[in-house]
């Protein structure tokens, strides 16, 4: 395969779509880039075609296939759940993946050996990877995916299972392959990670993208203001016509289930007038806490769609 001019994105996806054998349409009509030095996250419900984009594009990487626009370079794929020999060691296996990968031996060794320390893995090496626990396991498959050096890294939720000491050596990792200019797609189930850490932010809803921006601009679509929801007692919340206007300092209001969401101007100065408002509409309020919106409620401004988080 010829260079790619540096100048180019890593990855243009134009209309692209996947089916499976059996004609189910997973993706379709996606436009999407991700340019050197860039890490882009892919948001979405279970079931919203996040993992099948990574998995089709990881297939199409590793026969130098056509994405629906520029020819795509060498890619990584770190599944949610690698798998990996059994009977080999997490060193050996490793090496292996990067000696099949076309990396020279020597050259293969010094890579695994940096990036198993990277992950804090140096101590579990030596030790098959059937005694390997799922967050292990999973840490050693993102060490061979960014030792394997492919401009594009497809990492499929790469904070799974991780505790927090962990999840801080993803983002370091995330850091380095960004000033090495190499290209991160990401798919997560966390919005926080992905409004800290992501350079742009795609919402997907059912094999299809909704949105794609800057976290900060998705945020803006919220408009200013801060959150409130309140939980009310007895099951299912008043519908908004029931529970009539709302004060003149409440800007949006959503009911889901037994939870009212409020978006106001200022809703810590204002919650005593709110608190009477729920209240008129004959509510008893179970629960209720103010914060500041996040791309989880940017994702059901945009799509409509409600997050859920992942069971």
């Amino acid at each position: 395969m010829s260079p790619r001019p540096a100048d180019l994105p890593l990855l243009t996806l134009r209309g692209f779509g996947f089916t499976y054998p059996d004609r189910t349409e997973a993706l379709r009509g996606l436009d999407l880039t991700v340019e050197p030095g860039e890490i882009v996250g892919v948001m979405g419900p279970n079931g919203s075609g996040k993992t099948t984009l990574l998995r089709a594009l990881a297939c199409r990487g590793m026969r130098g296939g056509d994405s629906g626009g520029a020819p795509l370079p060498r890619v990584s794929l770190a599944l949610d759940r690698p798998v990996f020999r059994r009977w080999l060691s997490g060193r050996e296996n490793a090496r292996f993946l990067l000696e099949l990968g076309g990396v020279p031996k020597r050259e293969a060794e010094g890579r695994v050996d940096l990036w198993l320390e990277a992950f804090d893995l140096i101590s579990q090496a030596e030790r098959p990877t059937s005694a390997y626990s799922r967050g292990t396991l999973h840490r050693l498959g993102l060490a061979v995916a960014f030792a394997e050096g492919a401009p594009l890294l497809l990492l499929d939720e790469p904070l799974a299972g991780l505790d927090p000491a962990n999840r801080v050596r993803v983002e370091r990792a995330l850091d380095t392959a960004r000033r090495a200019g190499r290209g991160v797609l990401l798919a997560t189930h966390e919005p926080e990670f992905a409004e800290a850490a992501c350079d742009r932010v795609a919402f997907m809803v059912d094999g299809s993208l909704r949105a794609i921006d800057r976290p900060d601009a998705l945020l803006a679509t919220m408009g200013r203001g801060t959150l409130v929801e309140i939980r009310v007692a007895g099951g299912e919340a008043p519908s908004p016509a029931r529970l009539g206007e709302a004060p003149e300092t409440v800007r949006r209001v959503s009911v889901a289930g037994a939870e009212i969401t409020l978006l106001a101007e200022d809703a810590a100065a204002e919650l005593p007038d709110l608190i009477k408002w729920i209240q008129a509409s004959g509510c008893a309020i179970s629960s209720l806490e103010v914060r500041r919106p996040g791309l989880r409620d940017a994702f059901f401004a945009i799509t409509g769609e409600k997050w859920v988080a992942r069971a």
